[in-house]
């Protein structure tokens, strides 16, 4: 919404990751949709992304989400730790290690 469009690169980092860990998936994209950097992280927490949040909270349609719009699986956090790393949730294991087919069948769709 209008709001997204006068929010700077961090606050939209912000939003994102409070949604990623909600399971919000419509404010999710909105925020993506809007300029919210995918991989985004901060101090607290310890360094992790939107896509690490969303396996914390086992949010397996977030986490496909956040691949489909770029999320890297490959970031690690200030511990070293991954999004695979960050829960034990079968579903969101499943798309993470399906990410790297998901991430190319959502490029091609892209061209």
């Amino acid at each position: 919404g209008a709001a997204a469009d006068t929010m700077s690169a961090d606050e939209l980092g912000k939003a994102l990751w409070d949604a990623s860990y909600a399971g919000d998936e419509a404010e999710v994209m909105r925020l993506i949709d809007a300029g919210a950097p995918v991989n985004w992280t901060t101090s607290s927490w310890g360094g992790s992304t939107p896509l690490m949040l969303a396996v914390w909270n086992e949010n397996a349609d977030t986490v496909r989400l956040l691949l489909e719009r770029g999320a890297d699986v490959d970031t690690t956090d200030n511990g070293g730790k991954a999004a695979l790393d960050m829960g034990d949730d079968e579903a969101c294991r499943e798309v993470l290690f399906d990410a790297e087919r998901i991430q190319r069948w959502h490029r091609r769709r892209l061209l």
